[in-house]
């Protein structure tokens, strides 16, 4: 299901309040890395239309919720993302799987990408759910820094 909202918030970059329409997507994952992609560009066509400033989507969306094997995703698939940002000029929240520091050490990882297309926030999901999640992904440790996207000054928890 898709769906945009308004938010008022206080636009930093002008001292002015201002709406953020934003587009919130939450559904049946997909079934392969190529649809996941289909499906954000359609999303982000969709938050075009209805003049979204920003896209939100689920946990885990690139790559699908798979905590016993993971499929960990690679930089280029981040730029990827970044284009498609750029190129709708939409502010993109999505939730994907990292392998980081060590082989064999997963994270749920959330990104926020503006719409310049650059990564703005990265944030290693802290409270793990339920015991499969705990063995098999690591807890991130650090509260995320307060970043600008859409002109709002906002964070990922």
């Amino acid at each position: 299901m898709f769906q945009t909202s308004s938010l008022a918030g206080s636009e930093i970059l002008k001292g002015e309040v201002k709406l953020v329409k934003i587009g919130i997507w939450q559904g049946k994952e997909a079934s392969s890395m190529e649809r996941s992609f289909e499906q954000l560009e359609s999303f982000l066509e969709m938050c075009q239309k209805r003049e979204a400033e920003i896209l939100i989507l689920p946990e885990m969306f690139l790559g699908g919720y798979h905590v016993v094997k993971p499929r960990p995703t690679s930089v280029s698939m981040l730029k990827k993302i970044g284009e498609l940002a750029k190129k709708y000029q939409v502010g993109i929240v999505f939730g994907c799987c990292t392998e980081e520091y060590e082989e064999g050490q997963y994270y749920s990882t959330a990104f926020a990408v503006d719409q310049l297309g650059e990564i703005v926030c990265k944030y290693h999901k802290r409270h793990l759910f339920g015991k499969e999640e705990e063995f098999h992904l690591c807890a991130g440790k650090q509260i995320p820094e307060p970043f600008v996207i859409a002109g709002m000054r906002i964070n990922l928890l």
